[in-house]
């Protein structure tokens, strides 16, 4: 090659090089600013004690009225969180295992984009599909509803428990056995409750009643939302797996079945884990769906049929232009931003964590 060439070989490579690190950079850059404008806005809020009543129990949120108790709206939102979660991760997982490792060619090229296309559906529409199809659906069958979820939770709670026995048992590792034993004893406790009160709750489940505006109802909506999220990501974690993994394992006499929980989704759990790490961060930051289906009761409740208020629900309510710059409630809705940003923080450490713990290396 002409030195000339070379020359301009080098400088391409420096150009490019140079770019990449300018988006890096700016991306660095503007995540710190939105950071500092977080604390700038909010410091005002922390004086006169202000910072310290977030902290306190209470089952009232409302700034206007002097009520800083900021546990309503977090409780809100781990709800609407949990249930999304409980409905999509299953599901999410289930169709990107069937997807890479059951179905055919063919039929995964039909399927996947079809369930992609729900990740492009705007936000407003779930809500309406929440008020009117899910809401009336849950008014309707919420206690053969809630009399089937008793019975899974009781199952997937001995199951887990048991499971985590043998697991205790086999592994060598102390980090893992304090783990299992944790899973045991936190699911043990849950079986355990709910045999002693199995009568009581079964027969609970014919006084139930649905709010119009509740948990439930939102906790679907999003769970439908953030579904192809987990499906997708995860899928293409799985595809990503050497398929002489698959071989070797299925030629030492393992079924398909046996060969995808104890080969593929370990050797995939990286992407897994991140696919449910975007689904709960898009959970914690939906607004739309949960200001129309959930409502705006900024009260402690803890019950998924009744209304609540989410911190993101709150700040979207504050934001048309009737809160005063500078005043408390202003104030609030950059504090309820920086929890949410610590939230989400804290949530990618600690699956971080949980990816090295639990990472096989291939």
């Amino acid at each position: 090659m002409k030195k000339s060439n070379l020359k301009t070989v080098y400088l391409k490579e420096k150009i490019v090089k140079y770019t990449l690190t300018l988006f890096v950079f700016i991306s660095i850059i503007t995540t710190i600013g939105i950071v500092i404008s977080l604390f700038t806005e909010s410091l005002p809020f922390f004086g006169e004690g202000r910072g310290f009543q977030l902290l306190k129990f209470g089952t009232l949120w409302d700034p206007r009225s002097g009520s800083y108790h900021i546990l309503p709206i977090l409780v809100g939102t781990l709800m609407i969180v949990l249930f999304s979660c409980l409905f999509a991760i299953p599901l999410g997982l289930g169709s990107a295992i069937y997807l890479s490792e059951y179905a055919n060619p063919k039929v995964r090229n039909t399927l996947k984009p079809i369930l992609e296309i729900l990740a492009g559906i705007p936000s407003v529409v779930y809500g309406f599909f929440a008020l009117l199809y899910i809401t009336p659906f849950l008014k309707m069958n919420i206690s053969w509803l809630a009399k089937l979820f008793l019975f899974i939770i009781l199952g997937m709670s001995i199951f887990i428990a048991a499971k985590s026995v043998g697991k205790f048992l086999e592994t060598p590792k102390l980090k893992m056995k304090i783990i299992y034993s944790s899973l045991f004893l936190s699911f043990g406790s849950i079986a355990l409750y709910l045999c002693i009160n199995f009568i009581k709750f079964f027969n609970a489940t014919s006084q139930l009643r649905v709010e119009t505006f509740n948990v439930l109802s939102a906790s679907f909506a999003v769970g439908i939302m953030i579904t192809p999220l987990v499906a997708s990501i995860s899928e293409d974690a799985l595809k990503a797996v050497p398929n002489n993994l698959r071989e070797a394992s299925l030629g030492l006499g393992a079924t398909k079945f046996e060969t995808v929980w104890s080969v593929t989704v370990p050797a995939a759990i990286s992407g897994i884990v991140s696919s449910f790490i975007l689904a709960i961060s898009r959970a914690i930051g939906e607004t739309m769906i949960v200001s129309m289906a959930a409502g705006a009761k900024p009260v402690l409740n803890f019950n998924p049929l009744g209304q609540i208020q989410t911190m993101t629900g709150y700040m979207m309510s504050k934001s048309f232009g009737e809160v005063v710059v500078g005043s408390i409630e202003y104030q609030t809705v950059f504090v309820v931003g920086l929890i949410l940003f610590f939230i989400t923080l804290f949530l990618n450490i600690g699956a971080k964590k949980i990816v090295d713990i639990f990472r096989e290396v291939y």
